[in-house]
């Protein structure tokens, strides 16, 4: 269900400034509100269970307001390399080529 509620600017720099915090959208921080303010009314088999295709969503939603110049500052060698860039392990040489997040082949 999508809900549309007006706040004053107060409460809607709160909610913005909570969910930049928490890496989440301002919806997704006003959804869980209204879930704690009903959480005794809410039967726990009403709610839906979690699946992948929610998680997915999930991510997507989170990343929609991030411009593609960010996305382009990425290491273009990041799937492959993905232990040096983590961890600081010597990248690994073996001539590997994957696949970068823009859907690039490496080369």
């Amino acid at each position: 269900m999508n809900l549309n509620v007006e706040v004053g600017d107060e409460i809607e720099a709160v909610l913005k400034a909570r969910a930049q915090a928490q890496g989440v959208t301002p919806d997704r921080i006003a959804s869980q509100v209204l879930k704690d303010a009903f959480d005794g009314e809410i039967s726990q088999s009403a709610e839906p269970s979690a699946s992948a295709g929610q998680f997915w969503q999930e991510i997507l939603d989170n990343m929609k307001d991030t411009p593609m110049e960010e996305y382009e500052k990425l290491p273009r060698d990041s799937a492959s390399q993905v232990d040096h860039y983590l961890y600081g392990h010597p990248r690994d040489e073996s001539g590997f080529r994957g696949y970068s997040l823009l859907g690039r082949t490496h080369q």
